[in-house]
């Protein structure tokens, strides 16, 4: 069954001058269910940072987690549809944005996940 869900990041603002270096924000982790093919649209409000990357990372215990697919990189703001992973082998997905070098990124996502046969 076809479902969305709200990704609401642990770090809504990140802003890499509170941490001298690269700051990670966490996604929760969304179960998967039936579906087999994922994809996130993010809205960037604000991206002043040298690099803000988004990758996908999956789990079958919520526990251990594993990078999906490749880095995506974002360098504008705007409405963004990232990449859609069609090869969603595991229970549960969640996302990691980073930012390096100086600056902010403020954004939020909606994860869309469905069956493709």
């Amino acid at each position: 069954m076809a479902k969305t869900a709200f990704l609401v990041f642990d770090e809504t603002v990140v802003d890499s001058a509170r941490t001298n270096g690269q700051l990670i924000a966490v996604s929760p982790a969304v179960e998967v269910g039936d579906n087999n093919t994922g994809q996130l649209e993010l809205r960037v409000l604000v991206q002043n940072a040298t690099s803000l990357d988004i990758q996908a990372f999956e789990s079958n215990d919520g526990h251990n987690w594993t990078p999906k697919g490749s880095e995506q990189n974002i360098d504008a703001v705007g409405f963004k549809k990232l990449t859609v992973d069609s090869t969603l082998t595991s229970r549960f997905i969640r996302y990691h944005a980073s930012v390096t070098g100086t600056g902010k990124a403020i954004f939020s996502g909606d994860l869309h996940l469905s069956q493709q046969t």
